[in-house]
């Protein structure tokens, strides 16, 4: 049996497994909200495909950071609040939201196992020093 583990936390802190036995694929998702477990059998696998892509959640929760920030900011500026330490809180913040775009650029190789209606039964990514490790 070979075991992929990955942890996402911009999904909702999902935990997700992908277990190869001989005969099926069973792929295990936790996560806040769901505890879900499914098996495929390689049978309905006709082809699979790979692909280079980004995770750009990264992003969007900067984006969201913003958001907060800018929200907070008019608050604080409607209550004519106006301090040193205020500003330099939001500056902060602002650097350490442009930081977590960083992982974003970062391409990964993604698996897709797909059936004989070309839905995608599976998808995996895999980092590139996990990869090479192997």
């Amino acid at each position: 049996m070979i075991q992929i583990n990955s942890f996402n936390p911009t999904d909702n802190l999902t935990r997700r497994t992908w277990e190869f036995h001989e005969n099926k694929i069973v792929i295990k998702t936790k996560s806040l909200t769901i505890d879900v477990e499914n098996e495929i059998e390689y049978e309905k696998i006709k082809f699979i495909r790979s692909k280079k892509s980004a995770n750009l959640s990264w992003i969007w929760i900067s984006f969201i950071i913003f958001g907060i920030l800018s929200v907070a900011k008019l608050g604080i500026d409607y209550f004519c609040v106006s301090n040193a330490i205020i500003e330099s809180i939001e500056k902060v913040i602002a650097v350490l939201a442009l930081l977590l775009m960083l992982p974003s650029f970062r391409k990964h190789d993604f698996f897709y196992f797909i059936d004989a209606e070309k839905n995608r039964s599976i998808n995996i990514k895999i980092d590139n020093d996990k990869k090479e490790s192997k």
